[in-house]
């Protein structure tokens, strides 16, 4: 999946708790109450 997105672009969400998941993010959207309440874009 890592190699679809950096080379080909194709954009990958997950629903999740398990940091190992969300350690791979390069981008984080956080949802409360179905509202965005934080948009993170890491290196």
């Amino acid at each position: 999946m890592e190699h679809l997105n950096r080379e080909h672009g194709v954009t990958f969400l997950f629903s999740t708790h398990d940091m190992l998941v969300i350690g791979k993010a390069r981008r984080r959207v956080h949802l409360r109450d179905g509202q965005v309440v934080d948009d993170e874009r890491l290196a």
